[in-house]
């Protein structure tokens, strides 16, 4: 299950005036947990798309991850998933993402 941790409409952008939506999400079960994706001018034909992505391949995504985040407006999710990277502890990442996705859902209601 899909757990979104930050979307965000950055347009007007370089790519699209009305509609560059980044959104970054998280499944915790999967072998590849990270989700990013961007949608780009919305509707039928869209350009952009998604990616999924295992803590190890993080770094060498051609797309800046951080960056993502930040578009996304999930910038708290970096630190997090800087700890994994050096400690290697996905499982500590993966809970402290969902109480912090939790936790924002909570505050936003």
């Amino acid at each position: 299950m899909l757990i979104t941790l930050g979307i965000r409409n950055i347009a007007p952008s370089a790519e699209d005036p009305r509609h560059d939506v980044y959104i970054a999400q998280l499944d915790p079960d999967a072998a590849r947990p990270f989700c990013l994706g961007q949608s780009i001018r919305g509707g039928h034909a869209e350009r952009g798309g998604s990616i999924h992505l295992a803590l190890d391949e993080l770094e060498a995504w051609p797309g800046d991850w951080r960056q993502h985040l930040r578009h996304a407006g999930c910038a708290w999710a970096i630190a997090p998933i800087e700890a994994a990277l050096r400690s290697g502890e996905l499982q500590s990442a993966l809970d402290a993402l969902v109480a912090g996705a939790e936790q924002r859902r909570g505050d936003a209601s």
